[in-house]
């Protein structure tokens, strides 16, 4: 999202979340988007760049990572920490008036972020791999009570923290963008779309028009590897055609 800092630090780090697909064994640099800056080798699965870093690690193996491409290790592994160290840790080296976490209104945007993790980012997983009845209603019940509130919020004010876009917004762009594509029919959470809130909708479309941020959507590829990777939700990999979402309408929130 922070695409001044990324610009400017292409010679000290690189993120992966953009370069990737799922391979047989997990992640993998995707070598149609193969970087040769990136400081990891071309065809290289994500978990050898884990043990490159940590040859006794022994976590989860995900993206995005912040990855230092002087010391060939990665920095960070978690997308919350990734994003607010982009926004301000290299303000010395890139400095910029764009601030997605002021200080006097951080407190606000951890509380959104925290009320929005759970039953909203998180809560589409929960009923998409919920095994059983009981557990995905609990889920889908907690994620549109939640969507209902926010689209109720959004009816008086632009943005999530008053009429600024701040990291809360773009935590919440990162599931509402997938929504309709691939959580609808992937992981059954048709109670709505984002295309029948009257608030939401239009917001998420301002979000996408933000210049540099629908070059970050590549919506064949996400629904391609959402669809072909999770084999236990979708047994035969076929990927749906998808519904008709025109996010360059005119969103109409000028004021």
């Amino acid at each position: 999202m922070i695409m001044r800092t990324l610009k400017g630090l292409q010679s000290l780090i690189t993120t992966t979340e953009m370069h990737t697909l799922m391979g047989p064994v997990g992640w993998q640099i995707d070598p149609d988007l193969f970087d040769e800056t990136s400081g990891v080798p071309r065809d290289e699965y994500i978990y050898e760049v884990y043990l490159r870093s940590d040859t006794d690690y022994t976590g989860s193996i995900s993206v995005p990572i912040l990855f230092d491409k002087k010391t060939k290790r990665i920095v960070n592994n978690d997308s919350a920490d990734i994003m607010r160290m982009l926004n301000s840790a290299f303000e010395h080296l890139v400095p910029s008036d764009t601030d997605y976490c002021p200080a006097e209104i951080q407190n606000e945007i951890d509380e959104m972020n925290a009320f929005l993790h759970g039953p909203v980012n998180a809560g589409v997983y929960r009923a998409g791999f919920a095994t059983k009845q009981e557990a995905y209603d609990e889920a889908i019940s907690d994620l549109f009570g939640t969507l209902d509130k926010l689209d109720h919020r959004l009816k008086s004010q632009r943005y999530l923290i008053g009429n600024q876009i701040t990291e809360a917004d773009w935590r919440l762009f990162t599931t509402l963008i997938r929504f309709d594509a691939v959580y609808v029919t992937h992981f059954k959470t048709d109670r709505r779309r984002i295309a029948d809130y009257a608030n939401l909708c239009p917001y998420l479309r301002e979000l996408y028009q933000v210049p540099g941020i629908a070059g970050t959507v590549d919506m064949d590829r996400m629904r391609a590897h959402y669809f072909c990777s999770h084999l236990h939700v979708n047994p035969n990999g076929i990927v749906s055609v998808g519904p008709d979402f025109d996010l360059l309408k005119p969103h109409g929130r000028s004021n």
